[in-house]
């Protein structure tokens, strides 16, 4: 506790762009990059509602299971197929 906020530090041996916490935010800026608003609203309104970041995108692209494993695989995906992706949802 800082100031009367919780914080965690977090560290890993391993290269930031290997990071898992890296490569989903990667992922997630591709994917939001690639839309023009509406997925944003769509991810904006599930964590609003209390969701975390990763079960939020997951959740509006139709991954299923684990929505952290989803989004690493998410990351091997083309910029074509990502499009493909979010033009399949429903929101």
């Amino acid at each position: 506790m800082c100031d009367g906020w919780p914080f965690e530090l977090f560290g890993d041996q391993r290269p930031v762009e290997q990071q898992r916490g890296w490569i989903h935010f990667e992922v997630e800026r591709r994917l939001l990059a690639l839309d023009h608003g509406r997925l944003r609203r769509a991810v904006s309104e599930l964590r609003a509602g209390g969701l975390k970041t990763e079960p939020a995108f997951a959740t509006v692209l139709g991954v299923s299971g684990d929505p952290y494993r989803g989004l690493l695989e998410l990351a091997a995906e083309t910029d074509a197929e990502l499009r493909a992706r979010i033009a399949a949802c429903d929101f």
